[in-house]
């Protein structure tokens, strides 16, 4: 089995895994911009970039071991164990975070994590000295030590017990956590199987073929499931920023429209104030009096007009006036104006000359010519 698999084809799948999980998952390593986009986002990067550095090491392991370079093969295994370890222990958090686990089922998870991890180092740090793990003899020959069969073993026992705790849950699970717990658990039942196998023969590459398989299934649920939440997240912010500028145009539009009927309701307000006072202190004249009474009524309709436009909310919302048109005499309507502001004009030392020609009915809205005219008056006055 070790001349068929030899090392040469070792570092072909090895490197096939390799580029796998680079076009698979190259944003996730290197353009990513939503780290805390959801659950265990950090922990799975880290995991990603883990199991980068165990890839690129399995790949050198065959390389060295074809080119018989004893001393490389040697560090290069040291190494990709512990990027072997070190990958399992950020799954472990990352399954922890990502399943949204808690009380005594998360710290089991993160413990066995860094139990793991911890047998690993110290296997590792050991082999220096009784090669209990793995040696590389003269001829650079790899053979395994009991202590890496013991540590496949656990490798095994802590996938079966991920798989084994993802199917207990699934029954209390619902929607897109019960769909994560199932991704996990294949992935789980994958790994365990590829651990077990290669624990025979230690030149099977089935443990890169195994999370080759995992990257596969993890592109396909995480980062897909990350995308459409990001798309999400995108629709409703376009949404949001949509119905601010809505409602700073619905602001804009009622400020504008309280700042123009304040200013309309005080040329009128002062033209009845001033021909009440007049008609209080007695005007002999009576067509004086008729055209005091006639302003007085006719800045009272302005005034009425105006009310009616502050309590129409639809206009508010809007920010529009309607417009009413019909036949107007509009040289009789300015004079009503430049009458119903006389007495404003009076209390100070200004002249009015007034021009009016002959100028046919036309179709407008009084109310707001009324206002126009009432506007500008008040301003020279």
């Amino acid at each position: 089995m070790q001349d068929f698999f030899n090392s040469n084809f070792y570092s072909i799948i090895a490197g096939t895994a390799l580029g796998i999980h680079l076009i698979i998952n190259w944003k996730q390593l290197f353009y990513w911009r939503n780290a805390k986009s959801y659950a265990g986002a950090l922990e799975f990067r880290r995991f990603l970039v883990y199991l980068t550095a165990f890839f690129v090491f399995d790949v050198a392991w065959g390389m060295f071991a074809g080119l018989k370079w004893r001393w490389f093969l040697y560090a290069d295994t040291l190494l990709f164990f512990l990027a072997m370890a070190l990958s399992v222990y950020a799954w472990a958090r990352f399954i922890a975070a990502y399943l949204k686990m808690h009380g005594v089922r998360r710290l089991c998870m993160l413990w066995i994590g860094r139990g793991l991890l911890a047998f690993f180092a110290g296997a590792l740090v050991a082999n220096l000295f009784t090669g209990l793990f793995f040696v590389v003899d003269d001829r650079c020959v790899y053979a395994t030590g009991p202590l890496r069969q013991l540590a496949f073993s656990l490798l095994a026992a802590f996938n079966a017990y991920g798989s084994v705790s993802t199917l207990f849950w699934l029954p209390h699970t619902e929607g897109t956590l019960k769909q994560r717990n199932k991704m996990l658990f294949a992935i789980g039942i994958a790994m365990t199987m590829a651990i077990l196998f290669q624990l025979g023969d230690p030149f099977l590459p089935l443990y890169s073929l195994g999370n080759m398989f995992g990257l596969c299934l993890l592109h396909v649920f995480v980062v897909e499931e990350v995308r459409a939440e990001m798309q999400q997240k995108e629709l409703l912010s376009r949404q949001y920023k949509t119905q601010l500028e809505a409602e700073h145009k619905a602001n804009q539009a009622k400020s504008l429209f309280f700042s123009t009927v304040s200013h309309d309701i005080r040329t009128p307000l002062n033209a009845i104030v001033g021909f009440s006072e007049l008609l209080e202190q007695g005007v002999p004249d009576e067509d004086e009096r008729a055209r005091c009474i006639s302003a007085i009524r006719s800045s009272g309709k302005v005034l009425a007009r105006l009310v009616d436009d502050i309590l129409d909310l639809s206009k508010l919302e809007s920010g529009k006036l309607e417009i009413i048109e019909e036949p107007t005499d509009v040289p009789a309507l300015a004079r009503e104006v430049i009458a119903a502001c006389e007495v404003v004009r009076m209390r100070k030392p200004l002249a009015l000359e007034s021009k009016i020609g002959d100028v046919p009915w036309v179709s407008v809205d009084p109310q707001r010519i009324r206002q126009i005219l009432f506007n500008l008056l008040s301003n020279a006055y």
